[in-house]
């Protein structure tokens, strides 16, 4: 295998990625995003009057962010080896400016519908109040809450650095990790040598005091780039595949073992060890990279299922927790205590997100703003 010096002196070879690998891609980008919807469905809903798929859907769906995460680290990898791969070399404004437009129309657009919600709750919530009737202490929430420092963090991504991250829309810790790890990746193209070195250092320790698990995550991330410059410059192992497959695999299935295994024993979400969810998060990173490095050449396929939902991932991912409290809030009178009842207004919830999110992306996750504003001025 090459060592990490030879790779950085191949960051501007570019390879396309195959049309049956990028279906393959879309498709686990929009299952993983319904599958975070699904297992929040059942957090919101049907946990605080039957908690026993708590733990496994929590699994789930910390298993899906980490798809999430591999898969942006190849992608933001393909971006960055393409803009580096142009005969003007690479261009940190354009590259920003990609990056700004992909994340801020659908982030603004769910953080509308999160103040429009907040402020429209007293009216259709039973208390008269953002809070919820106190049911169990499996409730996602107390209530549709926010403050403006919450608000004001995850709009600049500081949301778990600086700030809180905002307790109604509980998604948006994993977007501001992926921000800095696109402006540390950004400066890897744009800098040389030492300095190169200085600033991403400075960077992930800088930010890595501030939260520990950003680092610990990063590791995930970062081996998605990783995979991009391996398939541009054509390498693979698979020897070295199937030995991080195994050595980083089976510690994951046995943490998420133990931690569905031990939370029967829990009477609140509260007494959840969250050192146990974020070491598997860790392992099953490393052990899906492994996984979707022989994707990427071929080893495995999956068949590609509802792909079209990949265009409208991202809108789903940001929107859709702010609305199923909402949901839970105007409707919790009629679902309290009924498993039932419970179901009903989740899967309804569910498909709502969706549809608004598939109708939203047309237009958001397509927008322009800063591209348009750099046309204007140039």
């Amino acid at each position: 295998m090459e060592t990490l010096k030879g790779l950085l002196s191949k960051l501007d070879v570019y390879r396309p990625i195959p049309n049956e690998v990028s279906a393959q891609i879309d498709s686990m980008r929009g299952l993983a995003a319904i599958v975070v919807l699904l297992a929040h469905c059942n957090q919101i809903f049907i946990s605080p009057t039957y908690h026993g798929l708590y733990a496994i859907f929590g699994v789930i769906a910390q298993s899906a962010v980490m798809v999430f995460f591999v898969l942006s680290g190849f992608l933001i990898g393909k971006s960055l080896t393409r803009n580096a791969s142009s005969a003007s070399g690479f261009s940190l404004s354009r590259y920003a400016v990609d990056r700004a437009n992909r994340i801020f129309p659908p982030l603004l657009f769910a953080t509308a519908i999160l103040l429009a919600l907040f402020f429209l709750a007293p009216y259709t919530f039973s208390t008269g109040s953002n809070s919820f009737i106190r049911a169990s202490e499996f409730m996602a929430r107390p209530g549709l809450d926010l403050d403006a420092m919450s608000i004001a963090g995850s709009l600049l991504f500081l949301n778990g650095l600086f700030t809180l991250n905002i307790p109604a829309n509980a998604p948006l810790w994993s977007l501001s990790f992926e921000v800095w790890y696109y402006v540390a990746a950004g400066f890897i193209f744009f800098y040389q040598g030492a300095k190169r070195v200085i600033v991403f250092a400075a960077i992930m320790c800088t930010l890595g005091a501030l939260n520990k698990f950003f680092i610990l995550y990063s590791a995930v991330w970062f081996s998605g780039l990783a995979i991009c410059v391996l398939h541009n410059n054509n390498i693979f192992n698979k020897k070295v595949c199937t030995i991080v497959l195994a050595a980083f695999g089976l510690p994951a299935f046995a943490l998420a073992a133990y931690y569905v295994g031990t939370f029967y024993g829990y009477t609140a979400p509260s007494q959840i060890n969250m050192k146990v969810i974020v070491l598997y998060n860790f392992f099953f990173g490393i052990a899906t990279a492994a996984l979707f490095f022989m994707l990427v050449n071929g080893l495995i396929k999956i068949r590609p299922i509802l792909r079209g939902s990949a265009e409208f991932s991202y809108t789903l991912y940001v929107i859709h927790f702010p609305i199923l409290l909402f949901i839970y809030g105007t409707t919790q009178t009629w679902t309290l205590g009924s498993v039932a009842n419970s179901c009903v207004v989740a899967v309804g919830s569910a498909a709502l997100c969706v549809a608004l999110a598939s109708v939203a992306a047309r237009s958001v996750e397509k927008a322009r703003p800063f591209g348009a504003l750099k046309a204007a001025t140039a």
